[in-house]
């Protein structure tokens, strides 16, 4: 039986307009980094977006959605690699959408052909990108193929 109070996992949250978006990869990948471009991204085109966690983000549930949360003492803050940690607006929770998995740049899929994976019993549509590790990612490239996953439908269009 899973946990109610939820399963705590290495990965920043956030949303983006209406949709949840769960970033994961190895420390350094820049998954606050690419949190913070999908934001000032967002916000630049008049749209709402908001972090949810970072670094950590707590997992759970309800009625049949994965929601994110932050830690209690973590809530409202971010990290800027480089600068430190710093205090910023976020938002309580999101029902997540879409899975986002940085990794190495040999390992990232030009093409994702539906790629799914399962979190706490729920299946979530994956995108794997390059890491914005100094040399191996471009955040512009990465808050492109978040915006075209959340919001674009896929092409061509398939037939009945």
């Amino acid at each position: 039986m899973p946990d109610p109070a939820g399963e705590t996992i290495h990965a920043t949250s956030l949303l983006v307009a209406d949709r949840g978006v769960l970033i994961t990869g190895a420390s350094g990948a820049g998954k606050s980094a690419l949190a913070l471009a999908l934001i000032a991204a967002q916000r630049a085109a008049g749209r709402f977006a908001a972090l949810v966690s970072d670094d950590r983000t707590i997992l759970r549930v309800a009625n049949g959605r994965l929601l994110a949360s932050a830690p209690g003492t973590l809530a409202g803050g971010v990290e800027v690699r480089g600068a430190g940690l710093f205090g910023t607006a976020f938002e309580k929770a999101a029902v997540i959408h879409l899975l986002v998995d940085l990794v190495a740049a040999g390992e990232a899929v030009r093409y994702p052909d539906g790629a799914r994976r399962i979190l706490c019993g729920i299946t979530l549509p994956l995108l794997t990108l390059p890491s914005l590790a100094p040399g191996q990612g471009e955040s512009l490239h990465a808050c492109r193929a978040v915006e075209a996953a959340l919001f674009m439908p896929p092409w061509p269009p398939e037939i009945p």
